[in-house]
Parts: structure tokens; C-alpha cells; sequence
């Protein structure tokens, strides 16, 4: 064997990784990143950990102030005002002014289904 030539022996190629599982490894990376990420905005936006926000999530914040879904209801309450919607495209409504309890209730309406939410107290704010 000529003296130019050195063969490197498995011991030495042991230390080096093929540009493509680099690649790999770090696409993989980003996409565990993007991934936990989402799940970290829906969890703070509706208190559930998926990737995707429900139309009824556990939690909603309207007016800065935060509501705990409590159940569901048989029927639409009269009176009540639009807000908005949640992430997940639920719409959102709280009572008037007129009611005493307005700023401790808030009710989503989704598929023709109504649930309603109830505030802490002293209120958290989102």
C-alpha cells in the first residue's frame, strides 16, 4: 500500500456524523419546538393542553377577568350581550349592565349547545 493513501479506522469515524442526521436531528428539533409551543399558547388562551383550541375550552377571559366552565344549560338566557369568541369559535356573552351578577357569568354558544362559565371571586385576572 503506497504511504499517501491512510485509511482511518472505525474508531476514528466514530466521532463524526453524517451531515444528513444532522439535519435530521434538527428538524426534528424545531418541530418538537413549534409543537410544544402551540400546545404552551393553547393552554394559556383556554387551560387545555392540546394542539388545537376546543370551541367550549375549560377557561375562557373576556374583560380581563377569568371564567371557569361550570356546565352546560338548557336554554339561552335572555339579555345577553355578544363579547367575542374563543379561540377554538365558540361565541362568547355576559350579561347587561342591568344584572347584579353580570360580571360573575359568561356563557359560550357553540353548534346550537349553551354553557356557562362562572367567575372567581375576588376575580383572576387573565
Amino acid at each position: 500500500m503506497p504511504d499517501s493513501v491512510k485509511v482511518e479506522s472505525t474508531d476514528q469515524m466514530r466521532g463524526r456524523r453524517p451531515a444528513g442526521a444532522v439535519a435530521v436531528a434538527v428538524a426534528v428539533s424545531l418541530l418538537a419546538l413549534a409543537l410544544l409551543s402551540r400546545a404552551l399558547w393553547v393552554h394559556h388562551v383556554g387551560g387545555e393542553w392540546r394542539l388545537t383550541p376546543s370551541a367550549v375550552p375549560p377557561r375562557i377571559c373576556v374583560d380581563d377577568r377569568q371564567y371557569s366552565l361550570y356546565r352546560q344549560v338548557d336554554r339561552f338566557p335572555l339579555g345577553l350581550e355578544p363579547q367575542g369568541s374563543t379561540p377554538g369559535g365558540g361565541e362568547v356573552f355576559t350579561g347587561d349592565a342591568s344584572d347584579v351578577l353580570a360580571p360573575l357569568r359568561a356563557y359560550v354558544v357553540n353548534n346550537g349547545e349553551t354553557f356557562s362559565y362562572f367567575s372567581e371571586v375576588p376575580p383572576a385576572s387573565c
